[in-house]
This record gives C-alpha cells, sequence and structure tokens, in this order.
C-alpha cells in the first residue's frame, strides 16, 4: 500500500505546484501590464513636467552661463574702477565688515563681498541684488558673482578671443595676475596697497 501511496502523493504535487505555477504566472502577467501602465504614465507625466520647466531652467541656465563668460571682464573691470578713484583720491576701503581693502579689490570679489553689475559698470555691495543705478532701471541689472571654475583657463582664453578683456587699457602683467592670481594671495591691507602703489 505504501508503493502505491508515494505515485499519488507525488501526482497530487505536481498537480499543486502546476497550479501554483499557473497562478504565478498570471500574477507575474497582471504585473508586467501595470508596469506597462505605470511606465506610460511616467512618460506622460515627465514629458508634461519638462515642457512647463523648461523654460524656466533654460533661463537659469543662461544665467549660469552668462555668469561664468561675464568673469574675466568682471576682474578686468573692477581693477579699471579702482584704478580710477585711486588716481582721482576718492577710492575707499570695501563695505564689508571687517574687510580692510580697498574697493574694487578682486580679493573681495572672490571672496563674496561683493558683485559687478555688468550692465551699468557698477559694483553690487553686500547682500544687495541690484547695484546703485536709478530704481527705474535696476531691473536690468545683471550681477556678476564669483564662481570657482576648473575650466577657468578655456574661460579666460574665449575672453580674450571674444575681445571681452585685454582692451581696456590695464597693463597686461597686471590683468594676467588678477586673472590668475597666486593660490597664496594674503590679504591686502589699504594702508599697504597705498604703500606700493606710491
Amino acid at each position: 500500500m505504501n508503493d502505491y501511496a508515494r505515485p499519488s502523493s507525488s501526482r497530487n504535487l505536481i498537480n499543486e505546484l502546476t497550479v501554483q505555477n499557473e497562478f504565478l504566472r498570471a500574477q507575474i502577467q497582471s504585473l508586467n501590464i501595470q508596469i506597462t501602465d505605470l511606465k506610460a504614465e511616467n512618460t506622460a507625466l515627465r514629458s508634461s513636467a519638462t515642457s512647463h520647466w523648461a523654460p524656466q531652467f533654460a533661463q537659469v541656465h543662461n544665467a549660469l552661463r552668462y555668469n561664468t563668460l561675464a568673469l574675466p571682464a568682471a576682474i578686468e573691470s573692477l581693477a579699471i574702477m579702482q584704478q580710477h578713484f585711486h588716481r582721482q583720491g576718492t577710492l575707499r576701503q570695501c563695505s564689508t565688515e571687517g574687510c580692510r581693502r580697498f574697493a574694487f579689490d578682486q580679493i573681495c570679489f572672490r571672496e563674496g563681498h561683493m558683485s559687478w553689475c555688468a550692465t551699468h559698470n557698477r559694483i553690487i555691495t553686500g547682500i544687495y541684488t541690484s547695484c546703485s543705478v536709478k530704481s527705474e532701471d535696476r531691473h536690468k541689472c545683471m550681477p556678476v558673482s564669483w564662481e570657482d571654475r576648473h575650466d577657468w583657463h578655456n574661460i579666460v582664453d574665449r575672453a580674450f578671443y571674444d575681445g571681452r578683456i585685454g582692451n581696456k587699457g590695464l597693463e597686461p602683467s597686471h590683468l594676467d595676475s588678477l586673472l590668475f592670481p597666486p593660490p597664496q594671495t594674503t590679504a591686502c591691507t589699504a594702508q599697504t596697497w597705498r604703500a606700493h602703489a606710491g
């Protein structure tokens, strides 16, 4: 009797496994249909989100790109303004509390004490987002703020190539020292700068 019981229990086990296998296949097929539906829904949501956010992303991307390309010209313009006010005898100190450098100093620019308004050729001090131009023109301000760039040499080369720098009267060696300062640059106090400037 035991010999006959084994084949019967084996057949029952095979039948149960076959039923479970078919059930699992049906579940897999159902899940695949749900996955396909979710993928289609995801694609639709992404395309609507992309079309909605694309213009805003493009504006932000263009502003960041503009900032990067304007950096060399901002550094040159700051140096020219510093020389101008120094010659007039009206060069003031940086407006950042505790800073003893002169206004328009490129180190202050790199440390974020100020930004440069490329539109109006003026500094933007402290936490402001526009320069000191008339209030009705402030919406036209294009602030340029320092950002560290791994491709700085390429950015400077392009600025020279495009004619955006190197033609405003700064000595080439001075401009080069501003664009590529030594890594150990230290803070220059107003008194030290006066002694060197003569």
